[in-house]
């Protein structure tokens, strides 16, 4: 074996344990970014009762306080109609220093507000992820239709309290 084939053979074999030390210790390869994926294929299937374990396991195993995950864990829930518990993992997003990740949240809180009827709670957190995120028109959409529905839940309630009051007053009058 001649020198110059040597130096070939240790050049050869130097540079894919080189490029496997940058995919490995670079990053490429991380362990809680392919769990993530792995529940965003899940969610998007609409499998979400899997996509939550994933998230969870994920969550517990790599990073409890991660935002982003109970972002997407409260998506999940809401997905699954548990409106009060989205709305719990949408809360455990606020003070990120992500401002339109944080309207996004205030944002879904609304939408899972609203639909329990809270359209006060509703409006609240539009007008929220509307002050971090002015360009938001689902946002501002979503905000008026509340506002409406507010309105009529406000009228209603004041229709029914005349209703109630109406015979109290008859019987008065006799």
């Amino acid at each position: 074996m001649t020198v110059s084939s040597k130096r070939n053979w240790r050049h050869d074999f130097a540079v894919p344990v080189l490029i496997l030390s940058v995919v490995v210790f670079g990053g490429w390869i991380n362990p809680y970014r392919e769990r993530v994926r792995e529940g965003n294929k899940k969610y998007e299937a609409e499998e979400y009762e899997e996509a939550l374990k994933i998230y969870a396991d994920a969550a517990a195993t790599f990073d409890p306080e991660s935002r982003e995950l109970h972002f997407n864990i409260g998506t999940t829930w809401y997905k699954q109609k548990n409106y009060a518990k989205a709305i719990e993992e949408f809360s455990r997003v606020i003070g990120t220093e992500d401002p339109l990740l944080e309207a996004k949240a205030h944002y879904n809180i609304g939408n899972a507000s609203f639909e329990q009827e809270d359209y006060l709670g509703a409006i609240e957190e539009y007008i929220k992820a509307l002050k971090l995120n002015s360009e938001d028109e689902d946002a501002k959409y979503n905000l008026e239709i509340a506002r409406k529905k507010l309105k009529e839940q406000l009228d209603k309630m004041k229709d029914q309290a005349q209703q109630q009051q109406s015979p109290q007053q008859q019987e008065q009058e006799r």
